[in-house]
């Protein structure tokens, strides 16, 4: 199987199509009646975006306080996610509670290689075998959102599959007054490779 690669921002693959491919082998001799076998490697390279969006609440203490008087909850967090062969799942407290209208609280990230392949910054490094099973994370919370205490740009997957990290987040400019909801959007851009093994049978005629 052969991809096309649309050379835009980094190397995006835009269209997938099939295509035969010749193997050229000299045997060694066989006696008659035995066979022998073989099992060629295809590896497929190719580009990949994988975004997850996260809902945070928040809300002051006495707003919560009043609220949970009245039998009422805070608005639900919500996960989303784009499909590939890397997942990224977000966890933090919920609701998170705040005083003076700024909070700083634990922010969990666990990327997940759910693909059965290798993972690399960019398809170059996987073509050229660097920088195997690493990629880099973009968190962005819009205006008054930072995020410190993690190394989102060099994230190694522990034996290529997983790897958690524990941010810290602060989040600025909140109303005292009422509970409101803040996203995290988190993207990374990568290289991404498969190995698809092939069994061959040459018998002597």
């Amino acid at each position: 199987r052969d991809v096309e690669r649309s050379r835009g921002l980094g190397d995006v693959y835009k269209r997938q199509v099939e295509r035969p491919l010749g193997i050229s082998y000299a045997a060694p001799e066989i006696l008659k009646g035995l066979s022998t076998e073989y099992s060629p490697i295809a590896r497929v390279f190719y580009g990949y975006s994988t975004s997850a969006v996260k809902s945070i609440t928040l809300a002051p203490s006495n707003v919560l306080r009043m609220m949970n008087e009245r039998g009422e909850s805070p608005a639900v967090q919500s996960m989303s996610q784009t499909s590939g062969p890397i997942q990224i799942d977000v966890k933090t407290a919920s609701p998170i509670r705040f005083w003076e209208g700024s909070v700083t609280f634990p922010l969990s990230i666990t990327v997940n290689n759910v693909g059965g392949g290798v993972v690399c910054p960019s398809v170059s490094d996987c073509e050229s075998g660097q920088r195997l099973n690493q990629l880099s994370l973009d968190v962005d919370g819009g205006n008054g959102v930072s995020i410190t205490d993690c190394d989102t740009g060099a994230v190694e997957l522990w034996q290529g599959k997983t790897n958690t990290m524990v941010c810290q987040a602060t989040i600025s400019a909140l109303s005292d007054t009422s509970a409101s909801q803040r996203t995290l959007t988190i993207t990374t851009r990568y290289g991404y490779y498969t190995d698809k093994v092939a069994k061959l049978t040459v018998r002597k005629r």
